[in-house]
């Protein structure tokens, strides 16, 4: 998970991707038209890196993990 890759100390997990991108889609529809821009930056741990990309991909497509809104 993300937060076990021990190169980075942000300790963020998966879930973690799930509401900020909720929450940055949420900004985006209010301030840009719902324009938002999504760009994958590396990553050092690949298990991890995909399991942050799956859960950030399906909350832009509407699919959350977990209901905060």
């Amino acid at each position: 998970m993300a937060g076990e890759d021990r190169t980075a100390d942000i300790n963020l997990v998966p879930e973690s991707f799930d509401w900020m991108t909720r929450d940055l889609a949420l900004i985006s529809d209010r301030f840009c038209a719902g324009r938002l821009v999504s760009v994958l930056e590396g990553g050092y741990e690949p298990t991890s890196l995909k399991r942050c990309a799956v859960v950030h991909t399906r909350a832009l497509l509407g699919e959350y993990m977990n209901p905060r809104h």
